[in-house]
């Protein structure tokens, strides 16, 4: 679809944001979720640069936020975790509209 109607790059984005996560997630040297988040996004910014990677790297980072200090992630975070996301991402859009 992306390639029909826009510049065919997504697909591109994902995998470079996917080899980047698997390679930083084979060896995170962090115990905490929320810093484990935060850094995935990091790593996911700097391996593709596109608008796409850079909602979904601010997704996670935004998602690191709102878990900092816990070791493990509840069901329960993962509603908190969405709505944080959710939240970043509308910010963008609001901005990207001005």
């Amino acid at each position: 679809m992306d390639s029909i109607a826009g510049d065919g790059d997504l697909g591109v984005t994902v995998q470079l944001a996917s080899k980047a996560m698997t390679d930083f997630l084979a060896n995170p040297g962090e115990e905490d979720m929320g810093k484990l988040l935060m850094k995935c996004g990091m790593q996911i910014n700097k391996a593709s640069p596109s608008t796409f990677g850079t909602l979904l790297a601010s997704a996670f980072m935004e998602a690191g936020k709102g878990i900092v200090g816990k070791k493990e992630i509840q069901f329960n975070d993962l509603l908190g975790l969405g709505k944080g996301q959710l939240t970043v991402l509308k910010a963008r859009q609001s901005r990207s509209r001005r």
